[in-house]
């Protein structure tokens, strides 16, 4: 199976008129083009045996062979390593003709056009489209009567086709704003949910829902390490 490499014409919304494929770029003939490349392994599992310090030292080793290799199988121009010493992100001159060979090299895994001789940016388009967000908001748990004390809350999330996130928050307040209601506890007190606030809203992207699992949500964050979970893959390898 021949590889070929994502490309990317153009820089955020803008793009060059007409041109949108690699093949639309290679029939623009000898242009010079300026294009940022960046490398990486199609596996690094042969270097898991080694420590950390080496795993490095052979990763530099091979970013710093493929930029060899490319300067020798495409015509390239006015290279730049992007960061000093570094190897695996780099920009260059190339003519149009050229980026088929470039695009089919393995181990590049991004090739984007940033400039064609010759053809001035232009804003793109775009259609808006629903798409699926995920709303997360607090909902205060109000008890008839409390003043003190430590005070429930809850955290919900909802999922609304919207065109963006404001537009998806406008969209998820109804729900939010009706879903308070008042009932008796166990003591024949009054309780009700009421809306705080919108916490976050998450672009899912989701094309298609899964049955096997999909994901609608997701959130990172930080906190002290834990002994429990500890990872050493090594060691414990070294054991069994």
């Amino acid at each position: 199976m021949t590889h070929h490499a994502p490309l990317i014409i153009g820089l955020g919304d803008y793009g060059f008129s007409r041109i949108r494929f690699a093949e639309d770029v290679e029939k623009l003939g000898r242009r010079n083009l300026v294009a940022y490349v960046s490398t990486y392994p199609s596996s690094v599992e042969q270097w898991f045996p080694y420590p950390p310090a080496e795993r490095r030292r052979l990763l530099d080793a091979w970013f710093k062979e493929k930029f060899e290799q490319i300067q020798t199988e495409v015509t390239l121009r006015n290279i730049k390593q992007l960061k000093r010493r570094s190897y695996n992100f780099f920009s260059c001159e190339l003519d149009a003709t050229e980026l088929p060979k470039l695009l089919a090299i393995d181990g590049i895994t991004l090739v984007m056009i940033r400039e064609i001789e010759g053809l001035k940016p232009v804003k793109q388009r775009k259609r808006k489209r629903l798409e699926w967000y995920a709303v997360k908001a607090r909902f205060v748990i109000q008890v008839e009567g409390q003043t003190d004390g430590m005070q429930s809350f809850e955290e919900r999330i909802v999922l609304v086709k919207a065109y963006d996130f404001e537009d998806a928050k406008k969209r998820a307040m109804p729900e939010f704003l009706a879903y308070g209601h008042i009932y008796l506890n166990s003591y024949g007190e009054m309780v009700t949910w009421r809306f705080e606030s919108v916490l976050e809203i998450y672009d899912t992207s989701i094309e298609n829902f899964d049955p096997k699992g999909t994901e609608v949500y997701s959130t990172m964050g930080k906190r002290r390490m834990r002994p429990e979970y500890e990872w050493h893959p090594l060691r414990d390898q070294e054991r069994d």
